[in-house]
């Protein structure tokens, strides 16, 4: 009766920590799977948010880049106009000149 016991216990004690190791194993195993599933969920949301990102900064750039054309536009604009009316007043200026030389040239050939 001693040795059926012991070898009872021996034997429940042996089945019992097989049964905790494949339990300890089955559970990495779902712990695995779970945080493989998680992982690729992460991964999903990740790619969703830099799809968004660039689609925010490619807006933001072609915003950027055409208030830069803008604004040099108007600059290029600004610029000749500025020469331009330069321009005419030197052209008037050189006319009002001419003029002027005509005027005094006649004036100083009728006195003499």
């Amino acid at each position: 009766r001693f040795a059926t016991t012991e070898i009872q216990r021996v034997w429940r004690g042996h089945r019992a920590n097989t049964d905790f190791i494949l339990m300890v194993i089955s559970a990495i195993a779902i712990q695995a799977i779970v945080r493989g599933r998680q992982a690729g969920h992460d991964a999903t949301i990740q790619r969703k948010a830099v799809s968004t990102l660039q689609v925010a900064a490619r807006a933001m750039l072609t915003s950027m880049h055409n208030e830069v054309k803008f604004f040099a536009a108007t600059e290029i604009q600004r610029i000749w106009r500025g020469y331009r009316a330069d321009v005419d007043f030197m052209l008037m200026v050189i006319s009002a000149i001419k003029i002027q030389a005509g005027v005094r040239g006649r004036k100083a050939r009728q006195h003499l």
